[in-house]
């Protein structure tokens, strides 16, 4: 779910860019825009956190799923 939700999120803010850069030719950035598109990307689970996390709730210590992949 939170896949498509930041597929979504990334969709509009990408369609809102480009219909802002057909509206003029000199912009600036926004403050926050770089946050909210690394906000967004961040939504989409790495491949590799879910197996362990998965793995760890099959073997019965999801504890150990929700501590290893922390920084």
């Amino acid at each position: 779910m939170l896949e498509d939700l930041s597929r979504g999120l990334l969709g509009v803010i990408g369609l809102w860019m480009l219909w802002r850069a057909s509206r003029r030719a000199n912009h600036a950035h926004g403050v926050g825009e770089g946050a909210a598109v690394g906000f967004m990307a961040g939504l989409i689970p790495c491949p590799l956190t879910l197996f362990v996390m998965t793995f760890a709730i099959t073997r019965g210590v999801p504890e150990a799923g929700i501590a290893l992949p922390l920084p």
